[in-house]
């Protein structure tokens, strides 16, 4: 009896009506890959391990006009020296890497943090792979072991180590802290710590 159901559904499920859906494909909008949960490793083409990339979400758009790579869901970035020591991590809400320019875009409560100690904070933040060089244009809050605290009101440019930068338009500002003293200097407004031109 089932198996008579069974023919019977299928001839009625299967019959000669054939609908189509209208789709275009569009290669700037549509992955060419999708990757859940992903952790990957970079290397130089020298072969060492240059980057290491971790996400949840990895689309592959190779077929774009502009190819890209994108990690909607946020990103976390290690930045290797050639000995495999981390020089940097990074930290955005949404990271793209555009694959024919070797260029990395990171947006949305970027934190950088170097193997010195420095930490950088900003909405935005690009690196060149071309150059070895990071840039922003817009603010960047830099808490440097050497300089102190810094405001970089027109962004900033910085070799690949984050340990060697330029800033123009800087308010300076230093706070010491210790179990009895808690006085801060109030901020100096400074042309400029380092002259740069961001690209």
């Amino acid at each position: 009896m089932s198996a008579l159901a069974f023919v019977f559904f299928y001839l009625c499920a299967c019959g000669n009506k054939s609908e189509s859906v209208d789709y275009v494909y569009d290669p700037n909008f549509t992955p060419e890959v999708y990757t859940d949960s992903m952790a990957m490793f970079i290397s130089s083409d020298s072969g060492y391990i240059e980057y290491k990339v971790i996400s949840k979400t990895w689309e592959m758009y190779n077929k774009a006009d502009e190819p890209y790579w994108l990690f909607p869901d946020g990103g976390y970035l290690e930045k290797y020296d050639s000995l495999g020591v981390i020089e940097a991590t990074i930290e955005a809400d949404t990271v793209w890497r555009y694959v024919d320019k070797g260029l990395w875009k990171m947006l949305g409560n970027v934190f950088a943090k170097t193997a010195k100690g420095a930490t950088y904070a900003s909405q935005e933040l690009f690196f060149d792979e071309n150059t070895r060089r990071f840039y922003s244009h817009v603010v960047v809050d830099i808490d440097d072991p050497e300089q102190g605290r810094l405001t970089a009101l027109k962004g900033f440019n910085a070799n690949q180590q984050l340990d060697d930068f330029g800033a123009s338009k800087v308010i300076k500002g230093r706070v010491l802290l210790s179990e009895n003293d808690f006085e801060s200097s109030p901020p100096v407004q400074s042309d400029s710590v380092k002259k740069f031109v961001v690209p």
